[in-house]
């Protein structure tokens, strides 16, 4: 998540780039199809506009100085909080694929109402 922040910045509004997710092996192919479609709707929509938000962070804004781990369940969610902005929390889903952990799940994505950060 932390990459994906420094990517992110300088801030700027959300916009349909998928550079940093297509090519980060340290997502599942799921979660690229999955970013992909829910881009491709939203544009679809509204080509002016697309997303009003980050869906990886389900936010418009992040923390400045990235994120720490804050908890993590037995089903692979793991809570995240704003180093700067601790009041800040986003959840992401590992998965164990290959013998490998990768990110399934971030905000939006993958991620069931009632596992994502209270907005």
């Amino acid at each position: 998540m932390n990459e994906y922040a420094d990517y992110c910045t300088p801030k700027s509004p959300p916009s349909s780039d998928t550079t940093w997710v297509d090519r980060n092996p340290m997502l599942t192919n799921n979660f690229k199809t999955r970013y992909s479609n829910l881009l491709d709707s939203a544009n679809k929509v509204d080509p002016e506009m697309s997303l009003d938000f980050d869906p990886i962070f389900d936010a418009q804004d992040f923390p400045d100085e990235g994120f720490v781990v804050s908890s993590q369940d037995s089903n692979g969610f793991v809570t995240l909080q704003g180093r700067d902005w601790p009041e800040f929390t986003v959840v992401v889903k590992v998965v164990l694929e290959n013998n490998k952990s990768l990110v399934d799940g971030a905000g939006v994505i993958n991620v069931p109402e009632n596992k994502r950060a209270k907005r």
